[in-house]
C-alpha cells in the first residue's frame, strides 16, 4: 500500500492529517495508492488553499486496484494546484485512475489529464461527495462508468472543463463519460465538450445521475445521439448553451439556448492564462452574453472564471466570454 508513502495514524490523536507540497511522485507502484496511501481517516492535503504555490505532480504512477496516484480511506482529500497525468489502475475492476477516496474529495486549480482505470472513475472515484473548482479533466478514461469522475454521493463543479474523456466499454445510457454520479450533479460555469463512449462518439451518456442534474451558465457541446445527458430530474437554471443531444433531461421549454458545435465555436484546449488550460470561445460564439444573473443563489454568476480572472458584467447583467475591450474570457 502506498508505493512512495504510506500513512497510518495508529495511536495519534483524533483527526490526523498530512500535507504534501512541491512534490514529484513519478512512476511509483503499489496494490492501492500507487504513490500515497492514507488510512485511518487521515485528511490529506496537496498544496495550499488560496495560493498559486505549486501543489505537486503525480506522473505515471500505478496501482493494481484502487488509486493510481492516491488512495484514501474515510478522510477528506484536498488538492490545490496539483497535476495528475498518466496515472492508472491496472485491474479490470480497478477504480480511480488518479484518485480513489472513501471520503470527500475537493480539487482547486488542478489538472487531471490522461489518467485511466479498468472500471470506474478515470481520474477520480469517490464513495463520497466531490467538489471540483477551477479544474481541468481531459483525456481520462474508464472501462465502465465515469470517464473522468465517478461518485456515489454527488458532484458539484464550478469553473471546470471536461473534454475528451472516454468510457471504453460498450457504453449505454448509464456510462457518464464525463461524470457519473449515483446522486446529484450540479454544474455552474462548466464546459463539457467532446467526450466519447463505447465504440462510437454517440453511444452512451456524457453526464449520468440517478438524482438531479442542475445546469447553470454552462456549455454542453456534445455529438449527436440520444441520450447524451441522463438524469432522474433535469433542471435548467438558466444561462446555458447546449447542443441538441443534451436537451432531453430538461424537457420542453428549456431556458437554454440550443446551438450546433459550429455555433458554439469552442477553441482547442490551450494555455489562456491561469493555472489550468481552458477552451476559449470564438468572438462570434453563440455562448457569448447569455449568462443568467437574476439575483438568486441559483442563477448568480460565479465571481471569477476558471483562470481566476474576474468576470466583467455588462449592462444586461450577462457574462461576456469575449470582452468588448478585447480581453478573452474562457469558460
Amino acid at each position: 500500500m502506498g508505493g512512495a508513502i504510506q500513512f497510518r495514524p495508529g495511536s495519534t490523536p483524533d483527526n490526523p492529517s498530512a500535507r504534501f507540497f512541491c512534490g514529484y511522485f513519478v512512476s511509483n507502484a503499489a496494490a492501492e495508492g500507487g504513490a500515497i496511501y492514507a488510512a485511518g481517516g487521515t485528511e490529506v492535503t496537496i498544496g495550499f488553499e488560496g495560493s498559486s504555490f505549486f501543489g505537486g505532480t503525480f506522473l505515471d504512477n500505478a496501482a493494481t486496484t484502487a488509486g493510481g496516484a492516491i488512495r484514501t480511506t474515510n478522510g477528506t482529500l484536498k488538492v490545490f494546484n496539483g497535476t495528475f497525468e498518466g496515472n492508472a489502475t491496472i485491474a479490470s475492476n480497478g477504480g480511480g485512475g488518479a484518485v480513489y477516496a472513501e471520503g470527500l474529495v475537493e480539487t482547486t486549480d488542478s489538472s487531471f489529464v490522461g489518467n485511466g482505470t479498468g472500471a470506474v472513475g478515470g481520474a477520480i472515484a469517490t464513495a463520497n461527495f466531490a467538489t471540483l473548482t477551477r479544474s481541468l479533466f481531459s483525456d481520462n478514461r474508464s472501462g465502465q462508468q465515469g470517464g473522468a469522475v465517478f461518485s456515489t454521493d454527488g458532484v458539484e463543479a464550478g469553473n471546470a472543463t471536461f473534454t475528451a474523456n472516454k468510457v471504453l466499454g460498450t457504453g449505454g445510457p448509464w456510462s457518464g463519460s464525463a461524470i457519473y454520479s449515483e446522486n446529484s450533479i450540479d454544474l455552474t460555469h462548466v464546459t463539457v465538450a467532446h467526450q466519447t463512449t463505447g465504440n462510437s462518439a454517440w453511444d452512451g451518456s456524457v453526464l449520468f445521475t440517478n438524482g438531479d442534474l442542475n445546469l447553470t451558465n454552462s456549455i454542453v457541446d456534445e455529438a449527436t445521439g440520444d441520450p447524451r445527458c441522463v438524469a432522474s430530474n433535469g433542471y435548467d437554471l438558466g444561462g446555458n448553451v447546449v447542443t441538441a443531444a443534451c436537451g432531453a433531461p430538461f424537457g420542453t421549454g428549456t431556458a437554454s439556448a440550443v446551438a450546433t458545435s459550429a455555433e458554439i465555436a469552442l477553441g482547442s484546449l490551450a494555455d489562456n492564462g491561469g493555472l489550468t488550460e481552458t477552451m476559449a470561445l470564438d468572438p462570434d460564439s453563440a455562448a457569448i452574453d447569455v449568462v443568467a444573473v437574476d439575483g438568486s443563489s441559483q442563477c448568480a454568476a460565479l465571481g471569477d472564471d476558471q483562470r481566476g480572472f474576474l468576470r466583467p458584467r455588462s449592462e444586461e447583467h450577462t457574462f461576456e466570454l469575449q470582452s468588448r475591450f478585447g480581453i478573452s474570457y474562457a469558460v
